[in-house]
């Protein structure tokens, strides 16, 4: 009787231990490539390939100086550009991306006057980036092709505004309260002006927040670093050095692995030596604040 009642409980036994692996096996299935808020996120860039992503970048600039006599020089400047986005798929986890100039627009502001314009010629003019999951730009293949001239200040390219568009995400899962640090060391081409910018960012994971109806992470930057380095124009020598703090705040689309808005303001204090080794150090700051957002 023992053997046969036990035989008699051998086939809902199987069952139920079948259907437990199963749901098990469906759930690791559905698990989210994410992670979640509890055990920790995993942000990666995830561009789709059936669309393209519109974004428009603004940043402003207020540069002063003071020189001789306590008597003050300075000029603002502002770039905004349009550009597409567009996913040609992933090698090993890289983003294969096409960024296309839709619209490029300057604004220079001196004590000889003040120059504007938008610089059509670029317009519709494309170039390859790799992105990696974690948002390092890996190549910029043909930006520097995309060439402009501003008058007095000389032919530009678009590369500059382009090697650390997209902010570094976490290495691993991170949970809210949880920082990582990032760093970046790139030449300022913009305006011939040749410096070295060394930047470390520590970032911490605020919390979830939805913007434009999207749910993201909040993101703030604890930004420092230096600035060093000799114009890249031959008509005027100038070397400059100092220290950069900043903070920003951003927003990423975890779920879609899409940058939805990002802010950053920084300023650098530290002198500029006109005119070469024997030139009077004067002390200058720099102000400037970038605004990115995704289009919709």
């Amino acid at each position: 009787m023992m053997c046969r009642r036990f035989g008699s409980w051998t086939f809902p036994l199987v069952l139920l231990v079948s259907l437990a692996i199963g749901l098990s096996a469906g759930c690791a299935a559905k698990k989210q490539s994410w992670g979640d808020p509890r055990t920790g996120l995993v942000l990666t860039y995830r561009m789709p390939e059936d669309q393209s992503l519109r974004y428009q970048s603004t940043i402003e600039q207020t540069h002063s100086m003071r020189g001789m006599g306590g008597r003050s020089r300075a000029f603002d400047a502002s770039r905004t550009i349009e550009l597409s986005v567009k996913s040609e798929g992933t090698d090993e986890e890289n983003q294969q991306l096409t960024i296309t100039i839709d619209r490029l627009e300057f604004r220079l502001e001196t004590p000889r006057g003040e120059m504007g314009r938008e610089v059509s010629e670029i317009a519709g003019k494309s170039f390859e980036m790799v992105l990696s999951a974690r948002g390092e730009e890996l190549s910029l293949s043909g930006a520097d092709t995309v060439v402009y001239d501003l008058g007095p200040v000389g032919r530009q390219n678009v590369e500059d505004m382009f090697v650390t568009f997209f902010p570094d995400l976490a290495p691993g899962p991170v949970r809210v309260g949880e920082t990582w640090t990032s760093t970046s060391t790139t030449t300022d081409k913009a305006y011939s002006s040749g410096a070295m910018v060394n930047l470390e960012s520590v970032n911490t994971l605020e919390g979830l927040e939805t913007i434009d109806g999207v749910e993201c992470v909040k993101i703030t930057s604890a930004i420092g670093g230096t600035m060093e380095g000799t114009s890249a124009d031959p008509r005027e020598i100038a070397a400059v050095a100092g220290a950069i703090e900043g903070a920003g705040v951003w927003y990423f689309a975890y779920k879609e692995g899409v940058l939805v808005k990002m802010t950053t303001s920084v300023r650098v204090t530290g002198e500029m030596t006109m005119g070469g080794q024997q030139g009077i150090p004067m002390p200058m700051t720099q102000e400037t604040t970038v605004e990115t957002r995704l289009l919709q």
